[in-house]
């Protein structure tokens, strides 16, 4: 099968944005206007790495299917929550904490929890993209797509405006695990992207997305997939997200199907990027607290903290290079 060069610059840019505009500036508490309105229009780019998941889905034994998910996703998962551990563990005996079996405990316990420890936090896209694969090669032939679509929104809708209050059912209280909510959006984008792959590409269908996404702006809403919350409005911010990822998808396949160098590499590699950006933001922060760097502004910490990533990223997209270290990226 051809590989689609414009899904890989699409994929580049929508890295780029999650590094520099979203957890970079987010966490550094840099927002200046250019960076908050790039990281607003793009904000829909979790969706569409479910979306754009679905498009190339091939159907495949379900044995394979899970072979390949521990390859590709829960190894890497299990490496890098392992990465955020370690680093956690000095900061616990930096600060004096006793260290003994109940802090791997809870580190435990926070990945049962929240799919993942904090200085990890991005990990959690893959242990719920290994599920929702799982999920959809079970059931891709059974059910409707629609059905899929409109049921994942909805349960995921469901949950959010429940929030964390418990559910009492049978006299029994209990309270839902929040990724539930994720998961059931990414099944939805992943079965939206597998059931319109070709005909997003119609000029009226391309149109109406214009049209939904262009209503961004005037009535802002946006959904951080990962907790399941909003700004603005739920259905609304689906609705965004739904037509920005056939708006890019169309702006790239008809204006930017070639190679672009910088685009197409991160596309190609967009794992390696995705898995060690996190970390290094979280270490930055922690030590931008103390001595000479806890002095200056928070735009100095973003653009060095930009150049410590590119690096760092540049380093490990070498080190992806030898075969045998590969499995450590899902490679």
């Amino acid at each position: 099968m051809k590989r689609e060069l414009y899904l890989d610059n699409v994929c580049g840019l929508l890295m780029l944005n999650m590094i520099f505009m979203t957890h970079l500036a987010y966490y550094v508490g840099y927002r200046p206007f250019l960076i908050q309105f790039v990281s607003d229009t793009l904000s829909f780019f979790m969706l569409w790495f479910f979306f754009k998941g679905g498009m190339v889905f091939k159907s495949k034994p379900l044995w394979k299917c899970l072979k390949t998910g521990v390859i590709r996703l829960l190894i890497p998962f299990c490496v890098f929550n392992l990465i955020g551990i370690v680093w956690e563990l000095y900061v616990a005996y930096s600060a004096g904490e006793n260290l003994h079996l109940n802090f791997f405990t809870f580190e435990l316990t926070l990945i049962r929890d929240y799919q993942s420890v904090p200085a990890s936090l991005a990990c959690w896209y893959l242990l719920s993209l290994f599920i929702v694969r799982i999920i959809f090669q079970l059931l891709h032939d059974k059910v409707k797509p629609g059905i899929l679509i409109v049921g994942g929104v909805l349960f995921a809708y469901l949950l959010y405006l429940n929030g964390t209050s418990p559910i009492v059912l049978a006299g029994m209280s209990f309270t839902l695990p929040f990724y539930l909510g994720n998961i059931s959006l990414g099944l939805a984008f992943y079965a939206l992207g597998y059931s319109i792959k070709d005909w997003q590409y119609n000029k009226w269908i391309f149109a109406l997305a214009i049209c939904a996404f262009i209503l961004k702006f005037f009535i802002p809403s946006g959904i951080d997939v990962r907790k399941n919350e909003v700004y603005g409005y739920y259905l609304i911010a689906i609705m965004y997200g739904v037509g920005g990822c056939i708006v890019l998808n169309n702006l790239f396949k008809y204006f930017l199907d070639k190679e672009i160098i910088l685009l197409t590499h991160i596309g190609k590699r967009s794992m390696v990027y995705y898995l060690v950006h996190f970390t290094p933001i979280m270490i930055f922060v922690h030590f931008s607290k103390v001595g000479v760097l806890s002095s200056l502004d928070t735009s100095i910490h973003y653009f060095l903290m930009a150049i410590v990533l590119i690096v760092i990223m540049y380093l490990s997209d070498l080190f992806y290079n030898f075969p045998k270290v590969r499995f450590l990226f899902g490679g």
